[in-house]
């Protein structure tokens, strides 16, 4: 039994020490920076002699060399030995921003060739050692626009001879500003899939944001709008019952996504369908007298209230009632949960009681 403990005890110290000798170690000299990014990149390449160190957002120290090819001695490049905490202490991974680079370079030779192209450079992301260009659209119109921008630009880099992993976004430039600071576009960015999956994936996208706010609904047919509801799961639909005890559920109607309620312009559309007596106005702006008596009126231009959360302010979303301001549980709120509609107009949204 003692002779098994110790071979046991014998063969994790082995592998620890094995762990903490591989992979682990700060690289500290050029050869092995070069050795690293030649084997990884398949190009030959000019390493500064010496790094410098600098402090990355989680406090530990980096060590960077600055790089370039024989042929581009213009354009530099960073290679990085990029500290994190392991489980046996801190590990050191290389990282490099070359193809951030040479995209950036590509992208304004291009621009100089073509002046009307309206895409954006990402910002350099060392986790992700690729180059995104970012193109954006309004309405639905736009999306097939931008994609001939993307197209273009991609054929342009397939005849330069140093290849870079390239990257495209393509977002919705938010009229509505949903979450105030923090989700002002939707972007769809997929570097596996073609151009032409990546325009779909984008109308999919834009289709589901207009139905779960209730915006832009005239650019889309209503066999549109129901197929993108029928993808979702069921939580995310809601069952309506009325006062005199009717329910329904719509084919064309759904919640917010991830189970957060019913939006503003979603609301409206219910009040609507079932002829509230007292409602006024459209989705992005209207006002009703509630089951309680009280007047409300709510709109998705109503998002300047001032917020304090964590000793920082925020504007955000709020309704009126009987005139006074009411805010939202979040600033970035513009849907109501079912305990806050059940006392406003009266209906029961069953699905959504679970999600208050």
């Amino acid at each position: 039994m003692k002779l098994k403990i110790g071979f046991a005890a014998s063969i994790f110290l082995f592998v620890m020490l094995s762990l903490l000798i591989s992979g682990c170690a700060q690289p500290s000299d050029t050869d092995e920076a070069k050795k690293w990014f030649e084997q990884e990149y398949g190009q030959k390449v000019l390493v500064s002699k010496s790094y410098f160190e600098r402090e990355d957002d989680e406090g530990y120290t980096e060590r960077v060399w600055t790089a370039y090819l024989k042929d581009y001695p213009d354009i530099k490049f960073e290679i990085v030995s990029d500290p994190s905490g392991g489980l046996f202490g801190i590990d050191y991974n290389l990282q490099t921003d070359f193809y951030y680079q040479f995209g950036k370079y590509y992208f304004e030779e291009y621009k100089k060739l073509h002046a009307e192209c309206e895409l954006e450079i990402g910002n350099r992301d060392y986790t992700y050692n690729g180059f995104v260009l970012s193109g954006y659209y309004e309405d639905r119109s736009q999306i097939e626009p931008v994609c001939k921008m993307f197209e273009a630009f991609d054929e342009y880099l397939d005849d330069q001879p140093i290849a870079i992993y390239a990257q495209y976004g393509l977002g919705y430039k938010n009229i509505l500003l949903d979450a105030k600071g923090d989700n002002d576009t939707i972007a769809t960015i997929n570097a596996d899939v073609s151009i032409d999956e990546l325009k779909s994936e984008a109308l999919y996208e834009y289709t589901l944001y207009c139905v779960q706010y209730q915006i832009n609904l005239h650019e889309f047919t209503s066999e549109e709008m129901r197929e993108v509801v029928s993808q979702q799961s069921a939580n995310d639909r809601f069952v309506l019952t009325l006062p005199d005890g009717e329910s329904v559920q719509y084919d064309d109607l759904m919640k917010r996504k991830f189970g957060y309620g019913l939006t503003y312009g979603t609301v409206y559309e219910v009040l609507k369908r079932n002829d509230y007596p007292t409602l006024k106005g459209d989705a992005s702006h209207y006002s009703f007298i509630g089951a309680d008596g009280s007047k409300y009126e709510i709109a998705y231009d109503f998002n300047d209230a001032v917020f304090v959360e964590d000793d920082a302010e925020y504007e955000g979303y709020y309704y009126l009632k009987d005139g006074e301001q009411v805010l939202m549980s979040y600033y970035w709120y513009n849907f109501f949960a079912s305990n806050e509609l059940e006392e406003m107009t009266g209906y029961s949204f069953e699905k959504l009681k679970t999600e208050d």
